[in-house]
């Protein structure tokens, strides 16, 4: 009988470690699908980007924007469903934000050139694939870093209300 027992313990053990096993596989495969539609969505922005001639008329302007800032949107919505990856999230919201930023002040401007847009665009694409071959995360970028003093200084320019 105790035998039995035994077997039976060890058999579910197994049962449940198989079951485990199967669970983190399938949840680093959607992991690696999300990353990987992702990062097409973050290449496509980068075209968007590099093959921007700066038209005269403003409303034109403000269309490339937006069409750059939905890739931007999407790239990030589905980065957004990696599971289990909740430092990819807010670094890739960073490095967005850097990226429209410089967008934004493309389309203001026929001085600035395109190349902070690709550079920062390409941040978030090293951070996808350094996510996607399992590295440690790059060091953030010049734009990043400018991201987060600006939203510092908002931050302390507008405190949030002590009631």
């Amino acid at each position: 009988m105790w035998a039995t027992i035994r077997t039976q313990r060890y058999e579910t053990a197994k049962f449940i470690e198989a079951k485990q096993e199967a669970a983190a596989k399938l949840i680093d495969e959607r992991g690696q699908t999300a990353g990987r539609e992702a990062l097409a969505e973050l290449y496509v922005l980068r075209r968007h980007i590099v093959h921007f001639e700066f038209p005269p008329d403003v409303e034109a302007r403000r269309a490339w924007f937006h069409a750059g800032e939905e890739m931007a949107d999407k790239a990030e919505l589905t980065a957004g469903l990696i599971p289990q990856a909740p430092e990819i999230r807010p670094r890739l919201e960073e490095a967005l934000n850097a990226t429209l930023r410089c967008m934004a002040g493309n389309r203001r401007s026929s001085i600035r050139s395109t190349f902070r847009s690709t550079n920062a665009v390409d941040h978030a694409i090293e951070i996808l694939q350094a996510f996607l071959r399992g590295d440690p995360l790059p060091e953030p970028s010049a734009g990043v870093e400018d991201v987060r003093q600006h939203r510092a200084r908002y931050d302390i320019e507008n405190p949030p209300d002590l009631d």
